[in-house]
């Protein structure tokens, strides 16, 4: 009688987001490597818009990503400084279609005046400081009136005079790039803390079906993506070696989630570090 070997387990693939200080870590559905939906899923792609009448699971999950692709941009690229743009009344013009004197959240055509106002003041950042990475997001004020988040490097808003510069640039009104620091926070972490602020608008907006199917819920300027590395392996536990190798991390992981201390948990066994 011949001993046949037990099939292996499906092989755990590791992603590394290197610039990012951040690593996946999960085993795959099946034994052929990364099912046809994770190969077509990328890291690095913008957050697509969601059908208005697209189930809350759905609209949850691309609030997810939408979180993760900002925060992980924001650490690649060094953006720990939150630049906030707001507006004057009547600048530049009462609306076409609603009338507002400043834009506001709940027109559509107020969002798409914002974002070509945005557009156009990220243009004009970059003419003055040169290739720089930007992502911004609208916020809903509590009057219904819409401002700009941009996450952008602090070198742009070092002192008063940079932040000048940048009013000038907006020139729809007022600029408030005021340095928010915590003391003994890392540098990674005060990226992170911007992102998440200003990636939160953008997900409730996701979330809650404020936007058209056409809209993409934020922008980020192109040639800043982080690095993505990918390997497989056979382990979770060398998984893990291998995503510190490959990150060049001497200490643990400064966050750690494993999905089997999570008894909710219903993909496969997965987990994610940072540093």
């Amino acid at each position: 009688m011949v001993n046949r070997a037990a099939a292996p387990e499906p092989p755990v693939v590791v992603v590394v987001y290197e610039d990012a200080a951040e690593a996946v870590v999960y085993r795959t559905p099946d034994r052929q490597g990364e099912s046809e939906t994770v190969k077509r899923r990328t890291a690095v792609v913008a957050a697509e818009p969601v059908e208005l009448e697209a189930p809350q699971a759905d609209r949850s999950s691309t609030a997810r990503r939408i979180r993760t692709h900002a925060r992980r941009y924001a650490v690649a690229n060094r953006c720990d400084q939150l630049v906030t743009c707001t507006y004057r009344d009547g600048h530049p013009k009462p609306c076409v279609k609603c009338g507002a004197d400043r834009p506001v959240y709940t027109c559509r055509t107020c969002r798409d005046r914002v974002r070509q106002d945005a557009n156009r003041f990220a243009r004009r950042v970059r003419s003055v400081f040169g290739p720089i990475p930007l992502e911004y997001f609208l916020e809903s004020h509590a009057s219904g009136e819409v401002h700009v988040h941009f996450v952008a490097p602090r070198a742009i808003a070092k002192r008063e005079r940079e932040t000048r510069v940048l009013a000038g640039l907006w020139s729809r009104g007022f600029v408030d790039a005021t340095p928010d620091r915590v003391r003994g926070e890392s540098a990674r972490e005060r990226c992170r803390r911007s992102a998440r602020y200003a990636s939160k608008y953008a997900a409730k907006a996701v979330e809650g079906g404020e936007l058209d199917p056409s809209e993409r819920a934020y922008s980020t300027a192109h040639g800043f993506q982080p690095v993505v590395t990918r390997g497989r392996t056979w382990t979770m536990q060398a998984g893990e070696l291998s995503a510190q190798l490959l990150l060049g991390e001497v200490k643990p992981p400064a966050y750690r989630f494993d999905s089997g201390d999570d008894p909710e948990w219903r993909g496969p066994p997965m987990v994610f570090m940072s540093w």
